[in-house]
């Protein structure tokens, strides 16, 4: 019998808060777990806050567990305590997070034994990058969105190690062919491929008669549902959201607006939506945003900036239409048509316009659809082919 391979996967995140990154990551692990000719080991790098850096971003305690199973998948973590030296310079002044990088050096001898590393993002990239130098175990890192256009631009230190792990991976993969082509500004190399995000099965669109049911459930049988999904922060430019409902709800009286997740900015948008029929649902597990999904008419994402947001994915395989900023890759996901620029003059009332134009419009030849790029089985078939390649 032959050996089988060794594949470490390697992120960050919370598995208590489960939104695009860590969902992204676990749908690519499944499929790769499916696979008998690999054993699989997942490492998540969490941060630990003290009291008084919780404090200071306004999170919860989180238990530091040693491991965690989620939808099958045993997730071994690694934390780190994150200081308020590392917060004053990584958050505030954007600037190294000193004690995070000695810790980050130190982790590649939990992947000494791979024989290939999969990495997420740029603190796993930093690990497996480490780890090839120590063992020459190859590795590929995938750029989900903030640390590509956002992290380097903000910090010299930043663009320089981002830049490093993109040279010394076998393969850099993007979510997006616009993150990818402004990967290009920071460094030009042939270790590039776009590779985009799946969908858990889970998000599929219920027939009619169960989308009815849930609909009376919930009270909006004779409404039209629009929804915002994600954290409620300023790159999302949730702050806008009210301004935008507020102009559809003028032009078509019977509209709602449902908010999903949880971020800084929620009690300014509570504030300034008291006058509209607005509904803060905070947040909702994977399993149940099918649900509310199947009860939604239009989604809308007016980012300032996105890497490819899963949750276009889902909102269309759940049968919604979406209106979204044309930033980062959303325009791949769902259309010229379907997108409004950004930054540009009156995006509020040209946002709210295409919501309007788009929830009356009947015209078969205007539906929204997913292609078939934007699934974990396309995306396991590149990504098992180059593994092979290398190793």
């Amino acid at each position: 019998m032959n050996k089988k391979e060794k594949i470490f996967v390697i992120g960050c995140g919370n598995p208590y808060d489960r939104k695009g990154l860590f969902n992204a990551m676990l749908g690519r692990t499944r499929m790769l777990l499916k696979n008998d000719e690999y054993n699989v080991e997942f490492y998540l790098i969490g941060d630990y806050e003290p009291w008084l850096v919780r404090k200071l971003r306004g999170t919860p305690k989180r238990e530091r567990i040693e491991s965690v199973i989620v939808d099958g998948v045993r997730i071994k973590m690694l934390w780190f305590t994150y200081s308020i030296l590392d917060y004053i310079c990584h958050i505030k002044l954007h600037g190294r997070a000193y004690f995070k990088e000695h810790f980050l050096k130190k982790q590649h001898i939990h992947l000494k034994d791979a024989d290939f590393i999969i990495a997420h993002s740029q603190d796993a990239g930093y690990v497996a990058m480490n780890a090839k130098k120590r063992y020459g175990i190859p590795f590929s890192v995938t750029w989900h969105g903030s640390d590509i256009h956002t992290a380097p631009w903000n910090s010299c230190s930043e663009r320089k190690k981002i830049t490093e792990i993109i040279k010394s991976a076998d393969i850099n993969y993007f979510v997006s062919n616009a993150l990818c082509e402004l990967s290009d500004k920071l460094v030009r190399t042939n270790n590039k491929k776009v590779l985009h995000n799946g969908c858990d099965r889970r998000f599929i669109k219920y027939n009619d008669s169960e989308r009815q049911r849930l609909r009376d459930e919930f009270h909006v049988s004779d409404k039209i549902v629009l929804s915002f999904a994600g954290n409620l922060i300023d790159i999302k430019n949730v702050l806008l959201i009210p301004q935008i409902f507020e102009i559809v709800h003028k032009h078509i009286d019977n509209t709602v607006l449902w908010i999903f997740g949880s971020g800084k900015l929620r009690c300014q948008l509570e504030e300034s939506s008291k006058k509209l029929p607005v509904v803060f649902w905070g947040d909702k597990s994977p399993n149940k945003m099918p649900i509310f999904l199947n009860c939604t008419d239009l989604l809308l994402l007016p980012s300032k900036k996105e890497g490819l947001p899963l949750v276009l994915v889902e909102a269309l395989n759940c049968g919604c239409k979406v209106v979204g900023s044309n930033v980062g890759g959303i325009k791949e996901v769902i259309g010229e048509k379907n997108v409004v620029d950004y930054p540009s003059d009156n995006f509020v009332e040209n946002f709210a316009v295409k919501v309007v134009e788009r929830l009356r419009t009947s015209d078969p030849m205007d539906e929204q659809s997913i292609n078939d790029e934007f699934s974990w089985e396309h995306a396991y078939s590149i990504e098992y082919s180059d593994i092979k390649k290398i190793i």
